[in-house]
């Protein structure tokens, strides 16, 4: 038996950091000033989201541009480096 290591599209990470977040597409919409349309688009793979709104995405979901763009662990958990801080209130 192979272990055969999932690869992780844009899309793919843009919904499992919306997900680790807690947030639904509409909120994160709000929240980035974007359509949830944009957004449903971005996490079906449809159209690529712009270097701004990746790095918006990534600050709205605590998570690094770096893992968006991959590659890393692709399971949330799998390692924690893919977290940033969170700051302090």
């Amino acid at each position: 038996m192979t272990l055969t290591v999932p690869t992780w599209t844009l899309a793919d990470r843009l919904r499992k950091a919306r997900l680790h977040a807690g947030l639904d597409q509409r909120a994160l919409a709000a929240a980035l000033g974007l359509s949830h349309a944009s957004v449903a688009h971005y996490e079906l793979g449809r159209r690529r989201p712009s270097r701004v709104t990746v790095a918006r995405w990534a600050l709205a979901c605590g998570v690094s541009v770096d893992w968006l763009l991959g590659p890393g662990p692709a399971e949330p958990g799998a390692s924690t480096m893919w977290l940033m801080p969170r700051a302090a209130a």
